[in-house]
């Protein structure tokens, strides 16, 4: 009785939900939205995994949001393949950063990845 459809093919053949509709993809966009840069703000994801909400001219972090390995994975699914980021990238875990660190970064770790 068994199929010959492979496991991973979703059942009754539909095709797999788009990437925007997977479970990190959807938390991602939560995160996202609940800190969405004002107009003389920008977002930069720093080389410990914290994205992080700083003023136009970088002189003071007014938001940081730690990301789990799985959210800077689908982060770096929404942006141009580039093996430099993942390699900076493979193996942080932003939740494993100090919560003093979030707001008092060393300025050296920003900008890795930028989102306006």
């Amino acid at each position: 009785m068994g199929s010959d459809r492979p496991e991973s093919t979703p059942k009754h053949g539909t095709p797999a939900p788009p990437q925007w509709m997977q479970p990190d993809q959807k938390e991602l966009q939560v995160v996202l939205m609940s800190s969405r840069p004002g107009w003389e703000q920008r977002q930069y994801l720093g080389k410990d995994g914290v994205l992080r909400t700083l003023t136009t001219d970088s002189s003071a972090v007014v938001n940081a949001i730690p990301l789990s390995p799985s959210l800077i994975k689908a982060l770096l699914d929404r942006t141009p393949h580039s093996k430099e980021l993942e390699d900076i990238l493979r193996g942080v875990d932003g939740t494993a950063v100090p919560s003093e660190q979030w707001f008092n970064p060393n300025m050296s770790i920003l900008p890795l990845f930028k989102r306006v």
